[in-house]
């Protein structure tokens, strides 16, 4: 299937759940849905997880009426309650969530989709995220190998994959594989955004993190450096990604022993704040 249909048919999902388009019967299971979703999902953005489930468990069958049962739009709510139930410690239900609208995914859209891929990728993170590598690992490979087929090998999902590994094999203590993941977002990023995204900032950030816990201080200290300009050059000196990353690199500096050269550095970032404020 050709990129513009594949990344259509996400703005086709976007646009049934904003209300835009809709199947041309059960209007008021419709406005159900819709009122269902708001009030999960504002309860959600206040922190009020267990008040936000009951309405995110209504909308459930009301979509599963609406759509089907194996619909991809009926996955969107199966994630929606993964995360709920992740947020709450509740993490085999969450599990149960999130293989449930995989299971759709694959069933509506094949094998070999990227909604398939990203939703093998919620997965990962919450296997990651519970610290269960092995699985996280595995689950990560099978995105990405859908992914390169969907969109191909320079496509920015992918890199979002490989920056995923990346941070996976940091934890364990596995650099060189941290490494080489990095280096490929780095690639990926740089190809697809060009030098002066706040992405490839964010690849520097990234590699020169692992190069000061790795104990690679020039390499370390060079990375940082390309991510402070790319930061300004991509978001100006103002922004609090570009303030936060020149405060990590001046404890990189303290760690190093280079005490002047970090006191410099705490006073440019306080500089940008105090220019942010004025």
């Amino acid at each position: 299937m050709p990129k513009s249909l594949l990344r259509a048919s996400r703005w086709l999902v976007i646009c049934i759940f904003a209300g835009l388009v809709f199947p041309a019967t059960g209007w008021g299971d419709k406005g159900d849905l819709t009122k269902a979703i708001k009030q999960s999902k504002e309860l959600q953005s206040q922190g009020r997880y267990e008040e936000a489930v009951p309405f995110a468990e209504q909308a459930l069958p009301i979509a599963k009426g609406i759509f089907g049962r194996t619909d991809a739009k009926t996955a969107i709510l199966l994630d929606n309650l993964a995360v709920l139930y992740g947020l709450q410690n509740e993490y085999s239900v969450a599990e149960n969530y999130y293989e449930q609208a995989l299971a759709i995914r694959e069933e509506a859209l094949g094998s070999v989709h990227p909604d398939v891929a990203a939703s093998f990728n919620r997965l990962a993170v919450f296997y990651h995220n519970q610290k269960q590598y092995f699985a996280a690992e595995f689950i990560y490979k099978r995105a990405l190998k859908i992914y390169v087929a969907a969109l191909g090998a320079d496509d920015l999902e992918a890199a979002k994959i490989h920056n995923n590994l990346g941070i996976l094999y940091q934890v364990q203590g596995e650099y060189d594989d941290a490494d080489f993941q990095f280096q490929r977002t780095l690639a990926i990023r740089e190809k697809a955004l060009g030098p002066g995204h706040e992405l490839v900032a964010n690849s520097f950030f990234k590699l020169a993190q692992l190069y000061w816990k790795s104990g690679q201080p020039r390499a370390a200290d060079f990375h940082f450096k390309l991510a402070a300009k790319t930061y300004e050059r991509a978001l100006g000196r103002s922004h609090p990604s570009t303030i936060g990353m020149i405060e990590v690199y001046a404890s990189f500096l303290d760690d190093t022993g280079r005490t002047d050269e970090a006191k410099k550095y705490r006073i440019r970032a306080e500089n940008y704040r105090n220019a942010k404020g004025g």
